[in-house]
Formats: C-alpha cells, structure tokens, sequence
C-alpha cells in the first residue's frame, strides 16, 4: 500500500500516485468563489499545475516551489484548499500571518469542519464569514474521478470586507454565517 508523502502533502500532486492530500475541489464551488473575487483569483498557494487548470489563479505554489518557502505576492484575492494532513496547522498559520500581514484583501479557505482543533480556533478568529456546506464534497482527482473517502463535512471560510458577496455566492452550498 502506498503512503502519502509527508514532504508533498498540502499539494496537489503531479505524480500518479493517489495521495490523500491531493483532492482538486469541484467547478461549482470555484464557480462561487470567483464571483466572490470579481472573477479571477489572483494566488492559490498550494497547489500544482494539473489543479491550476481549474483554478485559474494569476500565481500558485506547487510542493516545488513551496509557499512556506515563498514571498507571497501582494494581491487582492487568494484561494486556498490547504492540507488536510500533516502540514493543516502550518499552512493556516501561514495563511492568517500572510493575511494579518496584508499581503492580501479577501481570501477564501476550504476545509473540514474541525471546530475542535486549535488551527479551526485561530481560523474563527480571522474570518469575516462562514459556510457550513450542508454535504459532503464529492472531491475529484487529477484523472477526475470522484474522492468517495471524504468522511468529514466540509466549511468554507471567507476573510475580507465583502461578507455579503460571500453569502450571496455561497449560501446554496449550505448555512452562511456572517460576524457582522
């Protein structure tokens, strides 16, 4: 049986192997996100080339060129399906601190609906708006075959000064909440 590389995970991998980090999120929901950005996503920080074809961010970092590793650049809007392994923590730590930093305007970040972990904690901090998808997301790989192991419900969080935009786009995936 294969073992997901721990010095890849967080990223869509290029390699053929099924890693369990390397799940490409579902058109309908980048669909939302973009309107929430105006239309383009300006950096999606890990991420691979095969997964940028969907995305359609401006930049992105692969495992090769690590956004741990990276200046990010200043941009408006940044889309992020972070790992969901061994690197979750360090990736939104690295997340919120680019934000706090200002190194961009809005962002969105997709993850599992942990709210007992310490980075969910620092997460609810920060956002401006949540949603709470009312499934499971039926992620894809790279050959876009359908993920059928997702066994944890999903949230998607928004950071910026539109959280209206946010709730407009995204409440037919599930319950918005907004802090304001």
């Amino acid at each position: 049986m294969n073992k997901a590389d721990f010095n890849k995970m967080g990223y869509v991998t290029s390699q053929n192997s099924r890693d369990s980090d390397s799940w490409f999120t579902p058109l309908k929901y980048m669909v939302s996100v973009k309107k929430v950005f105006g239309g383009k996503i300006d950096l999606d920080p890990f991420s691979s080339i095969a997964a940028n074809e969907l995305i359609g961010a401006n930049s992105f970092f692969t495992s090769d060129n690590s956004a741990f590793d990276n200046i990010w650049p200043v941009v408006d809007s940044v889309w992020i399906n972070p790992p969901y392994g061994k690197l979750m923590g360090k990736a939104v730590a690295k997340f919120i601190e680019e934000y706090k930093a200002g190194t961009f305007k809005s962002g969105i970040l997709l993850c599992n609906n942990s709210t007992d972990t310490k980075w969910f904690k620092s997460l609810a901090e920060y956002t401006t708006a949540f949603c709470f998808t009312d499934h499971r997301i039926a992620f894809y790989n790279k050959d876009s075959k359908n993920m059928s192991s997702n066994t944890r419900g999903q949230i998607f969080l928004y950071f910026g000064q539109s959280p209206n935009s946010f709730k407009e786009n995204f409440s037919e995936h599930g319950l918005v909440l907004s802090k304001f």
